[in-house]
């Protein structure tokens, strides 16, 4: 089962990767019960797991459970996946360079023409805008995310889903890194 450790672990590896700055992304995963989430504020690279939300089935902070803030103002969307998608347990929300980059584009989908993003994920849906920390925001990614681990949003950075962290970590590292060699690639023309 995920421990609070392990999306802190997970924040950290994000930070260092590059693919978050600040308090600027966030994090969940399904546990027995609810879920755990990221709070709204904390810095990726200094937080520690009370900054991490216990959160029931309904979305809602468990009495008792110690935690020093507020779960992220991105909490619908990542309910939202979880509604959607029996088969998530994890769900990232990243500002990661590259896929924002494609974020700010006028772009429906990002094709992928790489062979091995093409089996992994498939083509990559771009959802229409929505202002953060609204309900327009799971609208924006409710039928999507049905058939996608992976939807750019657009100008606001990219969201990704899996099995597991693990799982949806590899999906936020893949679409970057497809990004990036798109980005490269565009620039050839």
């Amino acid at each position: 089962m995920v421990t609070k450790r392990d999306i802190v672990q997970l924040c950290k590896k994000l930070y260092e990767k590059g693919f978050v700055v600040a308090n600027d992304g966030n994090i969940s995963a399904r546990i027995h019960g609810g879920f755990y989430i990221t709070g709204t504020g904390s810095y990726f690279s200094e937080i520690d797991e009370s900054q991490i939300v216990k959160l029931d089935e309904d979305g809602k902070p468990v009495l008792g459970e110690y935690s020093r803030t507020d779960p992220t103002s991105e909490i619908a969307m990542h309910l939202e996946v979880y509604r959607q998608r029996d088969d998530a347990t994890a769900v990232i929300h990243a500002h990661a360079p590259y896929s924002t980059a494609f974020s700010l584009l006028e772009e429906n989908t990002i094709t992928c023409l790489l062979t091995e993003i093409k089996y992994t994920l498939g083509d990559i849906p771009v959802a229409p805008f929505a202002k953060p920390g609204t309900e327009e925001v799971p609208e924006s990614i409710r039928d999507l995310v049905k058939e996608h681990d992976a939807i750019i949003l657009s100008n606001h950075g990219v969201l990704t889903l899996g099995k597991s962290l693990d799982e949806a970590y590899w999906n936020l590292e893949r679409v970057e890194h497809f990004s990036k060699i798109c980005y490269f690639s565009r620039s050839m023309e």
